[in-house]
């Protein structure tokens, strides 16, 4: 029999002992599963692998209501008997349930046939036993009754602590539907914390989408401002460029108006030192070149004509009266006097005017400049402005 369960059958546990292995019942149900008389939906609601007094009488309740339908007699006595380990009980059962194997002809062992039917709330019905039979409301009310005793006569005779028991099945159904709510309230919570998870996802994502949306638009401004910044400095090289050769042609107009002022100046020191030596020639102090010819003991000086003459035989007196008779009028000293006082104040409003006007020419140069500069940051805060308003304009529309 150990060959057959454990070679042919093939339990989720290799049997050792009957009496220690199948003492719960729950492999007695395993073994009627895999023999095709119990239906994988009432094996896992109904078999629990343990030793608890409920899980024990739920696996012998089922175990009398699945053996009795396949023909055959399981008792209250024979699961106290298997429950309290007694030889031979067990092995017994099991080599029934071989041999009504081999008188049904069940299907291939070990492999549960899934349309094993099913009636009066899970009780497995024999392949034989007629349905009409089987779902007949007296019989099911039997079956219900012999269920009930069943049950009752193996808690009153397997158990020592019957009270214990027998509280433990009243209690039962409080226990069924405590585990019922705790089953709701854990799916609730979870339904909870999912939905939380999912709130939490999806502001995640819109706050990843917003970050990203940020960063790119940080980037493209980045780029334009570095593109508006090369602009502008382009722009200010140019100006740059130009200022330089504005204040290089001030110096060089500078540098020709204090060319030509010492140009003039030496000019009129010449034509000063000319004008003095041509008054020192008119009053006779300045000599002329001596003729050799006409050297003889005394130096003659030469003069123009009609001047008189003047030798080294005058003395101080007569040079000074002599000057004083050839210096210019008063008249003629005023005349002079206004004549320089007038070129004097002719010269300073020239420079004066032209200086004016150079203040005023670069005023303006500086004022245009302003101005161009002014409005050439006015079209850059107006074109990033609407390249903004265009970016917004395309991520509200979802382009």
């Amino acid at each position: 029999m150990l060959d057959w369960i454990n070679e042919e059958v093939i339990l989720s546990k290799r049997i050792l002992s009957f009496e220690d292995d199948f003492a719960s019942g729950y492999y007695l149900g395993e073994l009627l599963f895999k023999c095709n008389f119990l239906s994988m939906a009432d094996f896992d609601k109904h078999f629990k692998n343990n030793e608890h007094p409920d899980s024990v009488v739920s696996n012998m309740s089922k175990l009398s209501d699945v053996i009795g339908l396949i023909g055959i007699k399981f008792t209250s006595q024979m699961a106290k008997d298997i429950l309290q380990r007694k030889p031979s009980v067990a092995l017994r059962l099991v080599y029934s349930i071989k041999l009504q194997v081999l008188k049904r002809a069940a299907p291939v062992i070990g492999k549960p046939d899934a349309s094993a039917s099913t009636i009066n709330d899970g009780k497995t019905a024999s392949r034989s036993l007629p349905v009409a039979l089987s779902a007949h409301p007296a019989r099911n009310v039997f079956e219900d009754y012999q269920a009930r005793r069943f049950k009752d006569q193996l808690i009153s005779t397997a158990f020592m602590n019957n009270q214990q028991v027998i509280m433990a099945m009243h209690l039962q159904d409080f226990t069924d539907r405590r585990a019922e709510h705790d089953s709701i309230k854990h799916r609730a919570a979870e339904q909870e914390r999912q939905k939380r998870m999912h709130d939490f996802n999806k502001k995640r994502q819109e706050m990843r989408e917003e970050i990203h949306k940020a960063r790119d638009f940080k980037a493209e401004w980045n780029a334009q401002g570095q593109k508006r910044w090369k602009e502008n400095q382009e722009v200010t090289f140019a100006r740059k460029q130009r200022e330089a050769r504005f204040a290089a042609s001030v110096e060089e107009q500078k540098n020709q108006r204090i060319q030509m002022a010492r140009t003039n100046n030496f000019q009129e020191l010449m034509g000063g030192v000319e004008e003095f030596e041509r008054n020192l020639e008119r009053i006779g102090v300045a000599q002329a070149k001596a003729d050799p010819s006409q050297h003889r003991g005394g130096l003659v000086v030469q003069v123009p004509e009609g001047a008189p003459r003047v030798t080294e035989n005058m003395n101080a007196v007569e040079l000074i009266t002599h000057m004083m008779k050839t210096l210019p009028t008063e008249s003629e000293s005023q005349h002079m006097a206004m004549q320089v006082m007038s070129k004097i104040i002719t010269k300073a409003d020239t420079n004066k005017k032209a200086r004016s006007e150079r203040e005023q020419r670069r005023r303006k140069v500086m004022v245009d400049n302003g101005k161009a500069a002014a409005a050439a940051e006015a079209k850059r805060r107006d074109e990033l402005f609407m390249m903004k308003v265009m970016k917004q304009s395309d991520d509200e529309r979802g382009w």
